[in-house]
């Protein structure tokens, strides 16, 4: 508890805000309780980290059917043992550096979060009013703070869009098998059949959410054009472009929004 205080007031004196102090919390000060939120502390695994909504059961499908293994989670192919292939965390940013291997899967910040919190996109009085809540569950803050964490990793590390691993699977999932050593006994079969594969992979984690692309490369920005209008979909993103320049132009510039509207 000593060690916390001072954390905090170190903070306070550097002036950092409570809330921001209390998001970098070091793992090593309080330990909170295992969950796909903070990962599993795996730590001789590789981590996936991602916001919520962002694919993350797809790839963990893959892995999952080419390993005969489960991964962390209530929902999973493989239902039984503890023998997971790797540790996984939404709030990845606060315990990356705890790993050596990470991978990174990022989605459209329209969908995800609308997806995630769309009661509180209702309520919201502006796309910075979203963008910047703090008392939700899973703060948008998270996104990017993922991002910028595992831009600044200097251990291994892989990145995948969904809608890549969507729209070209045959090439996202050879760099996953890659990337992480899988077996390829069953690639063929999983490569030959991916259709059959998004569908079986949807049935498996309905319990956990429902999907509503149902992989479907057409609708992947569903949310997005259904419940924002032009003019925010481009304040979106203004709003990343202007406050994280650097992060926008790497990661995020795929995302631009195309509409010449603004309504």
């Amino acid at each position: 508890m000593r060690s916390l205080r001072k954390y905090y007031q170190r903070s306070k004196k550097n002036e950092i805000p409570f809330w921001k102090a209390t998001a970098l919390l070091p793992l090593k000060l309080v330990m909170p309780r295992k969950s796909a939120i903070v990962g599993f502390r795996l730590f001789d695994r590789p981590l996936l980290m991602s916001y919520s909504r962002s694919g993350t059961n797809w790839i963990r499908y893959i892995i999952e059917y080419l390993t005969d293994r489960p991964t962390p989670g209530a929902a999973r192919l493989i239902k039984n043992g503890s023998d997971y292939v790797l540790d996984r965390a939404h709030r990845g940013y606060a315990v990356i550096n705890e790993y050596s291997k990470v991978i990174l899967i990022i989605r459209d910040y329209r969908e995800c979060l609308l997806r995630h919190m769309p009661e509180e996109w209702q309520k919201s009085r502006s796309v910075a009013d979203f963008l910047e809540l703090q008392k939700v569950d899973q703060p948008p803050y998270w996104y990017i703070w993922n991002i910028e964490a595992f831009d600044k990793f200097q251990g291994e590390k892989c990145l995948f869009y969904y809608e890549d691993i969507v729209g070209c699977p045959e090439k996202e999932i050879l760099r996953l098998v890659s990337f992480l050593d899988l077996p390829k006994d069953k690639l063929d079969d999983l490569l030959g059949n991916i259709e059959v594969h998004k569908r079986n992979s949807i049935q498996c984690y309905k319990s956990n959410q429902i999907s509503v692309t149902e992989g479907n490369i057409g609708k992947l920005n569903r949310h997005a054009l259904t419940h924002t209008s032009p003019r925010e979909r481009k304040e979106f993103d203004l709003y990343y472009k202007e406050k994280f320049p650097e992060i926008y132009k790497k990661y995020l510039q795929r995302y631009e929004s195309k509409d010449s509207g603004t309504e």
